[in-house]
């Protein structure tokens, strides 16, 4: 099993690196997107959903 984690407005390299996170909320179930540009479109809504929800 994987988890995808995406961490908002960082740049950082975290490959091969050992991190800590909790889980507070999912998100939604996996998706397959038919092109690029509907994947980002649903990022940009899934970022504004975690916004909304620290804020």
């Amino acid at each position: 099993r994987s988890i995808e984690v995406h961490l908002c407005d960082q740049s950082l390299e975290l490959y091969d690196e050992v991190i800590q996170f909790e889980i507070h909320h999912r998100l939604r179930s996996i998706e397959l997107f038919n092109t690029l540009e509907e994947l980002k479109q649903q990022l940009r809504k899934d970022k504004e959903q975690v916004l909304g929800l620290l804020a």
